[in-house]
């Protein structure tokens, strides 16, 4: 009973929730006042549209 207790906890610690944020005009993600680099897609050309950010790391439109 310990174990699932102990793992359901650190599964929970690691489930980092997407949020949402939009590219800027510098071609990041940005979302609650800080920028990331886009990961995966670019945000040059796009400003305005919608980019994730999840564990830190920005997913853009491709």
């Amino acid at each position: 009973m310990q174990l699932i207790k102990t793992l359901f906890a650190v599964a929970f610690a690691l489930a980092v929730p997407a949020s949402a944020g939009s590219c800027l005009g510098l071609g990041a993600c940005g979302e609650n006042n800080q920028v990331f680099q886009c990961a995966t897609g670019s945000c040059i050309s796009k400003v305005g549209e919608p980019c994730s950010v999840s564990g830190g790391k920005a997913a853009c439109p491709k």
